[in-house]
């Protein structure tokens, strides 16, 4: 296909906007990282309330137990015994549950390993998507093309897709090319977060290209250019190792910045933290805010 990722779809550089409603994995230039929150101990940003160094505040919320305030439920006098989620006896949590059923990983839904050790495709749930035949999703995937409807041509895709498990983005591709559709599956170069990954058709992991759905072979806007591929057939080979970004469902630790744990059960140790110090522009002094200063000046 001549000209093949060289304009945007808009035929400008940068105007338009493809109506299609992309997939989005927490890529670098849409804060898929994210700036932390401010911490709910102190207040502070740069870290959460597990790992804050100033002393825990005194609850003072409602108690989920008896409804009082000025005590958690674990805390609770009047509170009913705990029961266990898992057999719904008292005495014990569901970690400590001598009936409870093997954990599963939550990657596979196998036993013998958690998710940080596996290297198994994931488990895959299709019971939410509509059953139709494959006829009729196939035609709803063409109306959805011409009426340039992003929605409902993804939720017409995932029906077709649940006739065919074995079905690969490189052989959609090529039916869509075949019947000269307004739908294109594009491999891109994509930044995404630490905690997510691409994911093909058959749940296996870690897929180098990013696979999004649009109604041109051009990108959008001019910063997508970088990580366009340059030609239709730079695009089908890149099908074969690309996915969509799914998380992976590990934590990252704020420790020492590996997945699969947090900070409390880091077994490195602890990085020393950076406090920022607060400057009260009224009297200068730190440790307050203006609006806590007890100088308060009024200017008039």
């Amino acid at each position: 296909m001549s000209g093949w990722g060289t304009d945007d779809a808009s035929g400008g550089a940068g105007g338009g906007g493809d109506p299609w409603n992309n997939p989005s994995g927490g890529d670098g230039d849409e804060g898929g990282g994210g700036q932390r929150g401010a911490c709910f101990n102190c207040g502070q940003d740069g870290h959460n309330k597990a790992d804050c160094p100033e002393p825990a505040k005194p609850f003072d919320g409602e108690c989920k137990g008896c409804g009082q305030q000025g005590h958690m439920r674990r805390d609770c006098p009047d509170a009913p015994p705990m029961a266990c989620r898992s057999c719904g006896e008292e005495g014990h949590i569901r970690k400590d549950c001598p009936n409870k059923p093997p954990d599963l990983c939550r990657n596979c839904h196998e036993e013998g390993h958690l998710v940080v050790n596996c290297e198994n495709p994931r488990k895959i749930d299709l019971s939410k998507i509509e059953d139709v035949d494959a006829d009729v999703a196939w035609n709803q995937i063409i109306e959805a093309a011409d009426e340039r409807d992003g929605v409902e041509a993804k939720e017409a895709i995932q029906k077709y897709l649940k006739h065919f498990p074995d079905m690969t983005y490189v052989i959609l591709e090529e039916a869509f090319r075949g019947q000269e559709m307004g739908i294109y599956l594009i491999a891109t170069e994509r930044a995404l977060a630490p905690t997510h990954t691409n994911m093909d058709l058959q749940g296996n992991l870690g897929k180098k290209f990013t696979v999004q759905y649009r109604f041109s072979s051009q990108p959008d806007r001019a910063r997508e250019k970088a990580g366009w591929p340059a030609s239709a057939e730079e695009n089908m080979a890149r099908l074969a190792d690309a996915g969509e970004p799914v998380s992976r469902l590990m934590q990252k630790c704020n420790n020492c910045d590996e997945l699969g744990h947090t900070a409390k059960a880091c077994p490195q140790d602890p990085n020393e933290k950076v406090r920022v110090t607060i400057t009260c522009y009224n009297c200068g002094e730190e440790g307050h805010r203006v609006r806590d200063c007890k100088f308060i000046q009024y200017l008039h």
